[in-house]
């Protein structure tokens, strides 16, 4: 019996009528570049649909051979495939996606065209033998993930030396592109906007409570059409991103301007709250470009207790040098001082995912845990207070006081001998308050205070001051002097006499790792 005799064409057909084209063809994850990823399914119905509208619109301008860095798994890495396919070109496959590679083989099969991501694109004019290899080469590069701001693309075009960069828009729940520029646009378009949206496709800007928007204002971009997804696996109706009329909320904002292209401007969710003003990260970012000395920025809020959010940069540095009073100082000149970021956090590189594109999770996590340092760096030079506590007289509650002292002395490393030192000293100097200071009711103020390299424990009343020194011949002066590290007398504003009793932490505990190890010294 041969292979064709073999074959049930009753079964056959049978399940090919069963398998319907806008049925989920494949499960896509999204890359989780600022959420956790999510399981696309994707019909062969969408996925053919925006390849053939690709072909439509950018088909006529792509060369017979294209070298796809980038990952299969991901949907542009298909979308693109499919496309030069679609036109019958050769379309050349790298085992990894490293930019020296990419050089390599554009070089050796004389490819004009590349589809990859920004971070590739922005890496190749670094390569060595960039100029003698790659430079004019190339004629069609389709982008994916995006540059940083417009300055970046435009400086990286002119790199390129006459290639057109077409950074499109989409996302994976759209199989995956929903708008792509034309190579006939100008760079000043192309690098503002990311093109025209796909035949096909009905892309829209839409605010809620208002519904749809005119040109020019910002809204979310919503889109219908065949492109579309099936949903989210594994997640119920109200968890999907679709409403009641079939439109898909992309979480993106844009706007549409006079020339019917989509101009985007952010995720909802990274837009920044502070004080009540909303502030769009790539507004800064685009600012932040224009400075010479920078070739990557990433604006990030923060939570803060008082803006509720803080602006944040992280930055990439085109040299070893970093003058921030100068970069404060030209930001000044051209962005509102709310938008000016707290602070700027250097890095060698952003964090990229698998697909080349920027982990802004990951960013964000470890800017976070920088913010967090420099918080209690700052907190610790002015002295961190991690308990205060007033002490009636009336009372005369010291035991209760020493046992927390203690207990505050063993967390922080002290032991044996020397958290009974603490303990006694801390028991003296109450009771020679209580028994000096006070001839009726008053009170007792005590602060326990983290210094960079010491515990201090601070008292403040409003009693007559006693000066302990060591010429002091008193069994009180005697036990808190004898007891201590340092001891200081001071006079606050208010004319309250202060007393600091200080000890000197372990050499081997390390007070910041302690705070940034403890949930709680956050909130401090």
């Amino acid at each position: 019996m041969n292979a064709e005799e073999s074959i049930d064409h009753a079964l056959l057909k049978e399940r090919e009528a069963m398998n319907q084209p806008r049925d989920t063809a494949l499960i896509i994850f999204t890359t989780g570049t600022t959420a956790q990823p999510k399981a696309v399914q994707l019909s062969a119905f969408s996925v053919l649909s925006d390849a053939q509208s690709g072909t439509e619109i950018i088909g006529k301008d792509l060369s017979g051979k294209v070298c796809v860095a980038l990952p299969l798994f991901h949907s542009f890495g298909l979308m693109a495939v499919f496309i030069y396919l679609n036109l019958g070109s050769q379309v050349f496959l790298l085992p990894l996606i490293k930019p020296d590679l990419v050089m390599e083989q554009i070089y050796e099969n004389k490819i004009e065209d590349l589809a990859s991501v920004g971070a590739v694109f922005g890496m190749l004019p670094r390569l060595p033998g960039f100029d003698q290899k790659l430079y004019g080469r190339l004629k069609s590069c389709i982008v994916g993930g995006g540059f940083t701001t417009p300055t970046e693309m435009m400086r990286l075009e002119n790199a390129m030396g006459g290639a057109k960069l077409l950074n499109g828009y989409g996302q994976t729940e759209c199989s995956p592109v929903i708008a792509s520029p034309v190579p006939a646009d100008p760079i000043e378009r192309r690098a503002v906007t990311v093109g025209h949206p796909w035949p096909g496709l009905d892309v829209r800007i839409w605010r809620e409570g208002t519904g749809f928007l005119p040109q020019d204002e910002i809204g979310e971009i919503v889109v219908k059409g065949p492109v579309t997804m099936n949903g989210y696996y594994g997640l119920p109706a109200e968890q999907q991103p679709f409403d009641a009329d079939g439109w898909l909320h992309t979480g993106d904002l844009g706007r549409m301007t006079e020339d019917g292209l989509l101009q985007l401007a952010g995720r909802i969710k990274d837009i920044i709250i502070r004080s009540g003003e909303s502030i769009s990260p790539q507004d800064i970012e685009q600012v932040m470009m224009e400075e010479s000395a920078i070739r990557e920025v990433k604006v990030l809020g923060a939570p803060h207790p008082i803006w509720g959010e803080s602006v944040e940069a992280c930055v990439v540095l085109r040299g070893d040098s970093f003058d921030e009073d100068a970069l404060r100082t030209s930001l000044r000149k051209r962005l509102a001082a709310y938008k000016i970021p707290s602070h700027f956090f250097i890095y060698s590189a952003f964090p990229l995912n698998v697909n080349g594109k920027l982990d802004q999770r990951l960013l964000k996590a470890d800017m976070l845990g920088r913010l967090r340092k420099a918080y209690i760096d700052h907190a610790l030079d002015d002295g961190l207070r991690v308990a205060r506590i007033q002490i009636r007289n009336r009372d005369y509650a010291i035991s209760p006081v020493c046992d927390m002292i203690q207990g505050l002395a063993e967390q922080l490393g002290f032991m044996g001998r020397r958290v009974q030192r603490i303990r006694l000293a801390v028991e003296e100097m109450i009771t020679e308050r209580i028994a000096n200071a006070y001839a009726a009711d008053g009170d007792i103020g005590l602060d326990a205070l983290l210094m960079p390299q010491w515990l201090r424990i601070r008292f403040t009343d409003s009693g007559k001051p006693y000066r302990l020194d060591r010429k002091d011949s008193s069994l009180s002066a005697k036990i808190i002097l004898g007891n201590v590290d340092a001891y200081s007398f001071s006079k606050t504003q208010e004319n309250r006499a202060e007393y600091c009793l200080d000890w000197q932490y372990a050499e081997y505990f390390d007070v910041r790792g302690y705070l940034l190890s403890h949930q709680e010294a956050g909130k401090a």
